[in-house]
């Protein structure tokens, strides 16, 4: 499944779940796989706060939603 996807959709992935196990980690939340409604919700807040674009939320998102179907 992983193969498929081209190298710049990879590196991309890479980052936002870079972005989220940070998250996770800054705020004692466990690095848990499948991830807890919880920590969506926490880390959806975290990045309107923060300004983040909606497309790259979506982005985030799609890593998010790709690592559990690799899971």
């Amino acid at each position: 499944m992983r193969a498929g996807l081209a190298s710049s959709t990879k590196a991309v992935y890479t980052n936002a779940l870079t972005q989220f196990s940070t998250f996770r980690t800054r705020y004692s939340l466990g690095q848990l796989w499948p991830v807890p409604v919880e920590h969506l919700e926490a880390f959806l807040a975290f990045t309107l706060l923060q300004g983040y674009a909606y497309s790259t939320v979506t982005c985030f998102l799609s890593a998010i939603r790709f690592n559990h179907k690799l899971q």
